[in-house]
């Protein structure tokens, strides 16, 4: 597999060097069980279960949401419109359940790529009071291919000592003060890894789990099931992933936030496991606005709105992003303009372009295979890194250069580009202590 640089480099010798590189605009289904998910349109106040806080946050990042539910059934033809489908499920009823036909319409588009996210939350007694638990959202997310073994579907309660309660402050969930959350080492993608982490907190949450794959314990017919669904034949298949916890400060102990599987690597869609819906709906973010704590919770969604994108849609937007800084005054006139110029001016528009994880993405690429020390995670050297990237781009740009010459050979250009920013950037550290030990020396 190509890395995620050479993609990129590909990406833009093939489009900028002839008309352009636009970003795509990735669609998300939200996929829901219950009406009380959808806006209102009638209605001014959103009401406590509605997502809009949510779709804001994602629609503001440039992708764009559609609300689906069970009055049509999931098909080929509709999920061939959509990179992602994220599952708000809170039925109790086990009368409409995925229908074979749509859970291998999923299964073939989860297949080619396509990201899920699945939510539930707590179980319950059935209606009549008189069966076991149901876990909310049962009826279809215990049929989503592979993401319905990343929850618990039956036996978490929602009452008494045995439930899953994040709560942070007693008796308050509307997330004026939402619970800190422990991002397991090292940290995923989907968290930004730099500041404490702050996520939505509930009472009774559901439960998710990371199923080791090998499943020792399955035999015949049932083993070859799980390793077709897993696709574990003549692949490298990782195994799904606790990457986060959260605090049950009533009994003293932590429980699992988040699961995850990385189907990329066999060329299969993501997927993202939470252990409730409580952590992206109106209720729990109704005092939200305003607080510290807001951009660390809408960056998770935005990390896990890029982490789940297929690599294709991940490469087509970085390489937007990219075509569009080349087009700063700065990088037009990068002959006159200092790298570090260059480099501060086009950070900006990069930031302002992608998201967190997007930017940290594109950062990655350009540092695969660097020490991982704090020098070179320095805002300084960013700079100078992502200028040394623009100003070379845009000379074989004004040099004429065609889809094939544009970027030359990615392994080789990638190390002309941190040997220049390296030095660069030592330069500019020694300059600093020149003048710094010129000062000190008046004293």
């Amino acid at each position: 597999m190509e890395t995620l640089y050479e993609e990129i480099n590909d990406f833009l010798g093939r489009h900028i060097a002839r008309q352009g590189a636009p970003k795509p605009t990735p669609k998300i289904l939200f996929y829901v069980d219950d009406e009380r998910f959808r806006p209102n349109p009638l209605d001014p106040e959103p009401g406590n279960l509605t997502l809009v806080e949510l779709a804001g946050v994602l629609t503001a990042a440039g992708y764009e949401i559609e609300y689906r539910g069970r009055e049509l059934p999931l098909s080929a033809e509709i999920l061939q419109d959509f990179a992602e489908v994220w599952f708000f499920l809170a039925s109790m009823s086990d009368s409409q359940p995925l229908a074979d036909d749509e859970t291998a319409a999923l299964r073939a588009w989860m297949d080619k790529g396509g990201g899920v996210l699945i939510t539930g939350d707590h179980a319950d007694l059935d209606e009549s009071g008189t069966g076991g638990p149901k876990g909310l959202g049962r009826a279809v997310g215990s049929r989503v291919p592979r993401a319905r073994h990343l929850r618990e579907w039956g036996a978490r309660p929602g009452l008494g000592d045995g439930r899953n309660d994040s709560i942070w402050t007693p008796g308050e969930e509307r997330d004026g003060k939402p619970q800190r959350v422990i991002v397991r080492r090292p940290v995923h993608p989907i968290f930004s890894g730099d500041e404490p982490q702050y996520f939505p907190d509930h009472p009774h949450e559901g439960a998710v789990r990371a199923p080791d794959l090998a499943r020792e314990d399955l035999s015949g017919e049932e083993l070859e099931r799980w390793r077709e669904e897993w696709l574990l034949e003549g692949s490298s298949v990782p195994d799904p992933q606790l990457i986060a916890d959260c605090v049950n400060w009533r009994r003293g102990e932590t429980f699992p936030l988040m699961a995850v599987w990385d189907g990329q690597v066999v060329k299969a869609g993501r997927i993202v496991a939470d252990t409730s819906w409580h952590h992206y709906v109106h209720y729990n973010l109704e005092e939200i606005e305003g607080k510290p704590s807001a951009r660390s919770i809408f960056d998770v969604y935005l990390g896990e709105a890029w982490w789940l994108l297929p690599r294709a849609l991940r490469v087509r937007r970085i390489g937007g992003a990219i075509a569009e800084a080349l087009e700063l005054p700065a990088a037009v006139d990068y002959r006159h303009t200092p790298v570090h110029e260059l480099g501060r001016a086009a950070v900006a528009e990069l930031r302002r372009s992608l998201s967190r994880p997007a930017f940290a993405e594109l950062l990655g690429a350009l540092r695969e295979g660097m020490p991982s020390t704090e020098e070179f995670k320095r805002d300084e050297f960013v700079v100078r890194l992502i200028g040394t990237y623009i100003k070379g781009l845009r000379a074989r740009l004004d040099a004429g250069a065609g889809p094939e010459g544009l970027i030359g050979d990615a392994e080789d250009s990638l190390r002309r580009i941190v040997r220049e920013a390296v030095e660069g950037y030592a330069k500019e550290l020694k300059e600093t202590a020149l003048r710094l030990e010129e000062f000190a020396s008046i004293y």
